[in-house]
């Protein structure tokens, strides 16, 4: 019993799956796109979007600096090609 509740806490702080999104989606009535070689998520219904492709890790998204770059949760961490940083609303556009 104390196995299993130590790897479903483990599990709760990893999760490997990839957010790749790109093109536009609507939160709160409002359009978002990524931007170029990016990713665009709804994260905490706020859109956020990423240089490159994004990881969930821990309580965050990361992201690849790089546009177009890629992202893995290795072990404990996050990895992307030149360096993660976190999912910002900034980087989002706004289509026309």
């Amino acid at each position: 019993m104390q196995k299993i509740k130590l790897i479903l806490i483990g599990l709760m702080f990893i999760n490997t799956s990839v957010f790749a999104q790109s093109g536009c989606i609507t939160v709160g009535f409002q359009d978002f796109c990524a931007p170029p070689g990016g990713s665009v998520h709804n994260f905490a219904f706020q859109a956020v979007c990423g240089k490159g492709q994004c990881v969930r890790h821990g309580y965050s998204l990361q992201c690849s600096k790089v546009p177009g770059g890629s992202a893995i949760v290795s072990g404990f961490q996050a990895k992307c090609t030149g360096g993660c940083e976190e999912a910002k609303p900034r980087y989002c556009q706004k289509p026309y």
